[in-house]
């Protein structure tokens, strides 16, 4: 059973936590709940394979290792709801902001980015196998490159500063409490939590195919392979998987 943050490394400058957390694995010097933070990211990833900038000290970028061969390969999308919801379960208790995810795993704030989650897994068969669980967040950075569309960060939304180390050791904590409730099988739970959270759910916005076309729906639901569900104005039904759709 994980421990998440028990073995919690820090480490000054690194180019990805999440690849220095699969060199260990590769070498077998890991063990389920380890942790490693760095102070400075260099090379770090997010999602659509686009790079995440990190100004050196500002924030946090953390993976966590986890063994998940208990979750067959078709229900990862669970695996995405545990870490998104425990990370802005973490910074709503911190910071008494509304801190919302925006799909799939994305941290949001009055409509500007906070953060994003990066998972790798590998499999066994149908099974999940292991996963790094990697956690990219805005905590002290207040000027960003002016090619990003919308950030932010703590600081910028609250005005205080903020420990680093003490936050990714909070999310460790708030980690094990909804990994619980995937290893139980509380699955309705979890979906019920993160659309709780969900940014823009019910709420009529404007959305761009992977093919250009423009849509105006409304989300209303995330199905269990983690497809975003989708209602147009006029009353269609649609899905998109992450690449198929983006949020205007």
């Amino acid at each position: 059973m994980e421990n998440f943050g028990k073995v919690f490394y820090i480490l000054n400058k690194i180019g990805s936590t999440n690849i220095f957390l699969q060199n260990l694995a590769k070498k077998g010097e890991i063990e389920p709940g380890m942790a490693v933070m760095a102070r400075h990211q260099t090379a770090g990833k997010g999602q659509r394979g686009n790079s995440w900038h990190d100004q050196a000290g500002k924030n946090l970028a953390l993976s966590v290792y986890a063994s998940t061969h208990f979750l067959v390969a078709k229900d990862s999308f669970y695996l995405n709801m545990v870490v998104a919801l425990a990370v802005c379960e973490c910074l709503t208790k911190l910071t008494n902001l509304e801190i919302l995810i925006k799909w799939p795993n994305d941290l949001y704030y009055n409509d500007k980015k906070l953060g994003g989650i990066l998972i790798e897994n590998t499999l066994t068969g149908e099974k999940l196998n292991t996963s790094i669980l990697g956690i990219g967040l805005n905590v002290n950075q207040e000027v960003f490159p002016e090619d990003l569309p919308n950030p932010t960060s703590l600081k910028l939304e609250t005005g205080l500063e903020y420990n680093t180390e003490k936050i990714g050791r909070q999310v460790c904590k708030q980690l094990n409490i909804q990994f619980e409730w995937l290893r139980s099988s509380k699955l309705d739970l979890l979906k019920e939590c993160y659309l709780d959270k969900l940014y823009r759910l019910g709420k009529l916005a404007d959305y761009q195919t992977s093919n250009g076309e423009a849509i105006k729906g409304t989300i209303c639901d995330v199905d269990k392979v983690g497809k975003l569900v989708l209602k147009d104005e006029t009353g269609t039904i649609q899905k998109f998987n992450l690449k198929e759709i983006q949020f205007c």
